[in-house]
């Protein structure tokens, strides 16, 4: 048995969202280390010009991330062809064990 066309265009949504999860997962962890990095410069001395550009960085990160947000919501937003067809694959796999 296959997936219907809208089986798949589901399986291909949740797919999506997961790579946009797991992105901002890792912006998120991104911000967390370069707070982490201020947080450690600011208590050197002559340390406040890179700690100062660090926490640039964590504002420009922190910014990224609702950009990066707004992608889970973006309905254009789609995997790639190279992607889609490997969790294509993997569900037929998964069905082909399962029957």
């Amino acid at each position: 048995m296959n997936l219907s066309i809208e089986q798949q265009q589901k399986l291909l949504q949740a797919a999506t969202r997961a790579k946009v999860a797991a992105a901002m997962a890792a912006i998120e962890r991104a911000q967390q280390e370069l707070g982490t990095a201020a947080s450690l410069l600011s208590s050197l001395q002559y340390g406040h010009p890179a700690q100062r550009a660090t926490s640039k960085l964590y504002d420009r990160v922190h910014a990224h991330w609702y950009r990066v947000q707004r992608l889970q919501h973006d309905r254009r937003v789609r995997l790639d062809p190279a992607n889609t067809a490997a969790v294509l694959a993997g569900a037929a796999q998964l069905q082909g064990s399962l029957s």
